[in-house]
């Protein structure tokens, strides 16, 4: 036994690094691809390969930058519940003071509308017209209790002096959050403009002028407006009411208007990169801010416009720059203006930093507020003003403190100055080490080596560890889900086959960009795929062209920006010139494609023929022409001023421009997500960090169409296409770029207008293709399945019994008419009503209400009023949640599994059956310590199938269908099964997909399985 275990320690020993691992992570799948060295360590076999889908760690749609966490929902409607339940207590405990001071009738709270509308009904008088009553005169206690209750039911909205702060100063596009405070203090403003132009004395006034002209209530009010108000009412009455005393009108303010603190989150504020034991620092605080501007003043350089020479900014210009950055943000044009720099140098940042440097933001609004006395300050006062104005949430309290330091007008300055949020990525403690090498002229990456030198080091570890453990404050949920089955894979690759000697990994645009950048990068694309289909349809009208191929509309496209004349001889440019059956234009690089690997928009341009040597390129004597010049700065576009540019260029210049190793940064991905999976698998490599580098798409790219990847054939939306990613992953080792570039030189010039690298310089072996299609087609799939009893336990919607028809009970829901469906509208509870909205869609000669009752002059009326919402029937199966006065009636939001179990026929057959098990009845047995995967009592399990839940494999090839994934466990009889690797919706599959019941499953010999992270198929015995 122990010789066993030597000689299977001396085979993982031979085999650790003795191969190359390949990733490619996105947001919903992993791609994997092993392959063999050499001695020279060089690919030379496909050692495994494999792809593993599991669900994102988000909902909504990641493309488009609009997901959100799983929890958010859980959050949003506990929060609702929260501050409906702190209303209650507020109104309970304002009920119980009036009740106590005798000036509201004795009764339960419990109670409070049916005592109110008595005493409405007693009054005869509106709760308006009491409140300008109460202004005016003596009351009764009755009404001034009725009075003082109508006011505390909507208290008004209280601005806070931090609710500008949430915005980014560099940011153009406001939030939604941003939108909506600004429609609020705009309604305010207004509202309080019409009190004064009205000449009313309190809100309560104004509302009772405007009182059956238009709707008093959604309308934004302020907190102040009713503040005033109680007072004046209070003042008014207290001579004619011995219980109105100030005791009494302290409790009232408080109780109506105190405003509950919000609950600390400094738990969640992030550990720093360089001091893990400390929490990051404030972004406002003005050692980090100083640090933010060395950091990018250290690092500039300037380069003339038609070279790639980089040169240091002198030590005048530099403390010249630093001076401009104290008055805050500062564009390049203006930094350029103020130094003296001609207009046709540039700053190597220009393009990375969006035209503009960050300055000092926080010492240039301090500084504006408090004029010279802030040159007065001591390094210590300033910090201690900023912790100040960052940490304090009471206003109150912070105006008290500001005032004892600073005049009036100073401390209204600075209540009124919001500070940028957020934290750095450094603690305080780290930033002062970093300050004295930076101020000195250092790069902030030399000096984080030499204050930290062993920062981006970690412990030597068999396996990688827990996300958690190792990132204990990540929150980007995507990233999190990501890197958790990237440990789960290559921890099975290294029990395996021991560890790679080298890893490559490269990230999907999903996870390389955040929210705002994807969202951005989405709207792009729109536009860009509008443009591109306004383009097809242009070919199609004029040349009849029903699908034109992608290389043609490209052509139209650089056609527009061009103005329709070549750019390089000035002919005009036709449709049937461009694109037809002899085109006499053709697109080129400007910068040729071996030297700069760039085959994207903003380095192609169109020629005619004439000028075209040798092949798909132009003469740089023709490209230097003055003329050409001319026709290049009239072009229109974003990428305009970058062909400029370019065609500037000489020979020379492009090869200080573009060398070997300025090509070879440009393909190493440097995002936040690749340098944190990078920091993540290089635990397994601590002596050594080059073991596992970031490559970008782009580079990749290029190797798949070189290697001639491109040709594998695969299935419609199949995960495969992830492991075939990842081989080109793999490939891009060193010495990549040579191979592409020798590739792109000795290009063959396709039918279809494109050049196809040479493949006999880009393969690593002759058959990798036939190696890998044959691989790919014995590939199994693995998927993460979800059986943990988590989530939403049902719908958000409450509905209402109505009563039982045939037995059965019927229930009902409140709706808006924009919100119906068709179906909807047959199933309104009121006959008239339904009758109503039958009539008016059949006037509208609309079938559907979404549509006919989007605009609100469309509603139809009855009665005089315009219906706006009605209660709809629903006759599904709910349940019930709470007890009492809270019991609900609720819909299930999803089920957790299904049961299957043999039941007898009334003829003693036995056939299989299941019973669906809902989230919350998974929830419910969890809760009570009783197993989740319950048979009904005395049924027999069915052998293979004794459960079924999302994403698990059922092995169907006894019917001939291979390997399918559970895609739908519902009501429905029937199963929803796919193929196995089909990443593709269920509404995009179409007839694609198998619907079988349990029992068709048993007798075509279906059975579960567990597919392995390295897609090892084992039978699952449940």
């Amino acid at each position: 036994m122990k010789n066993d275990k030597v000689k299977a320690n001396r085979a993982k020993v031979v085999r650790e690094g003795s191969y190359v691992l390949g990733l490619k992570l996105g947001c919903a799948s992993l791609g994997w691809a092993a392959m063999t060295l050499d001695s020279e360590d060089k690919p030379i076999s496909i050692l495994a390969m494999g792809a593993r889908k599991f669900p994102i760690g988000a909902s909504g749609d990641v493309d488009s930058g609009r997901e959100a966490g799983n929890n958010q929902r859980k959050r949003e409607t506990r929060s609702v519940r929260v501050r409906l339940a702190r209303r209650v207590q507020r109104l309970r405990e304002l009920w119980t003071l009036l009740q106590g001071a005798g000036l509201l009738p004795p009764g339960k709270f419990k109670e409070r509308d049916g005592i109110l509308k008595s005493l409405d009904d007693a009054l005869r008088q509106t709760p308006y017209e009491l409140r300008v009553k109460a202004i005016g005169g003596p009351v009764t206690p009755y009404e001034l209790g009725r009075a003082i209750y109508h006011l505390a039911q909507r208290r008004g909205f209280q601005p806070s002096r931090k609710d500008g702060a949430q915005k980014n100063e560099d940011d153009t596009k406001k939030s939604k959050k941003e939108e909506e405070l600004g429609i609020v203090k705009k309604s305010i403003s207004e509202l309080q403009v019409a009190i004064a132009t009205q000449g009313s004395r309190t809100l309560g006034e104004h509302l009772l002028k405007k009182s059956g002209k238009e709707p008093l209530r959604r309308r934004w009010t302020s907190r102040t407006m009713l503040r005033d108000e109680l007072t004046q009412i209070l003042d008014t009455q207290a001579p004619w009411h011995h219980s109105v005393t100030d005791s009494l009108k302290k409790k009232l303010h408080t109780v109506i208007f105190h405003q509950r603190p919000l609950k600390s989150q400094s738990h969640k504020i992030g550990k720093c990169d360089l001091e893990p034991s400390r929490k990051r620092c404030a972004l406002a605080n003005l050692d980090a801010q100083e640090l933010r501007v060395l950091c990018r003043v250290n690092d500039l350089r300037l380069v003339d416009d038609v070279g790639a020479e980089e040169v240091e900014l002198s030590l005048e210009q530099r403390t010249a720059l630093l001076e401009i950055l104290k008055s805050g943000d500062a564009t390049f044009p203006a930094v350029r203006k103020a130094l003296g720099i001609p207009k046709t140098v540039r700053f190597n940042a220009e393009r990375i930093d969006d035209e503009k440097l960050l300055g000092l933001r926080t010492e240039a609004k301090l500084s504006k507020a408090l004029g010279t006395t802030w040159d007065g300050l001591t390094q210590g006062e300033r910090a201690a003003l900023v912790e100040d104005l960052t940490t304090i949430e009471d206003d109150g309290a912070l105006e008290r403190r500001l005032v004892k330091r600073f005049t009036e007008e100073q401390a209204a300055a600075l209540m009124h100055t919001t500070l940028e949020p957020g934290h750095s990525r450094l603690s305080h403690k780290a930033v002062c080490k970093l300050l004295p090498l930076l101020r000195s002229g250092v790069a902030y990456a030399t000096a984080r080596k030499e204050v930290y030198p062993k920062a981006d080091t970690h412990k030597e570890t068999a396996t990688l560890p827990l996300v958690q453990s190792a990132y204990p404050h990540l929150s980007n949920p995507l990233v999190q889900r990501a890197l958790s089955e990237l440990r789960v894979v290559v921890t099975a690759l290294t029990k395996k086959y021991g560890r790679p000697h080298s890893i490559r990994v490269s990230l999907m645009r999903e996870l390389r960009l955040g929210k705002s950048i994807r969202e951005k990068t989405w709207i792009k694309n729109r536009i860009r795929n509008k443009q591109r289909a306004a383009a097809a349809a242009r070919i199609l009208k004029d040349l009849g062209v029903q699908e034109p191929a992608r290389f043609m509309v490209d052509k139209v496209l650089l056609a527009d920006e061009c103005g329709w004349v070549c750019p390089f001889t000035g002919k005009a440019i036709s449709m049937k010139s461009l694109v037809g059956g002899e085109p006499q234009f053709e697109t080129v690089h400007l910068i040729p494609l071996h030297t700069s690997l760039d085959d994207s928009f903003e380095n192609r341009a169109l020629c005619h023929v004439s000028k075209l040597s040798g092949l798909r390129s132009v003469e740089p004597t023709t490209m230097r022409q003055v003329e050409v010049e001319g026709r290049f700065e009239k072009m229109v576009g974003p990428t305009a001023k970058e062909k400029l540019r370019r065609i500037r260029l000489t020979p020379e210049e492009i090869s200080k421009e573009l060398s070997e190793g300025a090509i070879e940064g440009r393909f190493v991905d440097s995002c936040y997500a690749s340098k944190l999976a990078v920091d993540y698998l290089s635990r397994l490599y601590p002596s050594s960090r080059q073991a596992v580098t970031a490559v970008r798409g782009a580079i990749t790219g290029y190797v798949r169409e070189g290697c001639g990847l491109h040709r594998v054939e695969l299935p419609r939306g199949s995960h495969k296409y992830a492991a075939l990613d990842a081989v080109s992953v793999a490939l891009c080792g060193p010495g990549t770029v040579k191979r592409v570039s020798r590739a792109a030189k000795e290009a063959t010039e396709a039918p279809s207008g494109r050049r196809r690298l040479n493949p006999e310089v880009m393969l690593p072996w002759p058959r990798l293709v036939e190696d890998v299609s044959k691989t790919l087609d014995n590939m199994v799939v693995s998927a993460r399945v979800r059986k943990k009893v988590s989530g939403a336990l049902h719908e958000d919607t409450f509905y209402r019994l109505e009563g039982e028809e045939k037995g059965k009970p019927v229930y009902s829901v409140r709706k808006h008419l924009w919100q119906l469906s068709p179906s909807d509208a047959l199933c309104i509870v009121s006959s008239e009503i339904r009758e109503v909205v039958g009539k008016r869609l059949s006037e509208l000669r609309e079938s559907d209400p979404r549509k006919a009752f989007a605009k609100t002059e469309n509603l139809p009326t009855f009665r005089g009023a315009a219906v706006r919402r009605v209660r709809v029937e629903r006759r599904d199966s709910l349940f019930s949640i709470g007890k009492g006065a809270q019991k609900r009636y609720v819909a299930t939001d999803r089920n957790h599994h299904a049961c299957v179990f043999l039941r007898k026929t009334r003829g003693d057959k036995e056939i299989a059956d299941r019973v669906v098990v809902s989230q919350f009845e998974a929830q419910t047995r969890l809760s009570k310590k009783q197993e989740v995967i319950q048979a009904p009592e005395g049924a027999k399990a069915v052998p293979g199938l004794r459960t079924i839940a999302l994403l698990e494999t059922l092995d169907c090839t006894a019917m001939g269908k291979g390997l399918q994934t559970i895609r739908c466990v519902s009501k429905d009889p029937s199963i929803v099964l796919t193929r196995l690797d089909d990443a593709r919706k269920l509404a995009e599959i179409g007839d694609e997909k198998l619907r079988m019941s349990v029992e068709q499953l048993r007798v075509k010999g279906a059975r579960k399985v567990v597919v392995t992270a390295l897609g090892e198929v084992r039978f699952d015995g449940t």
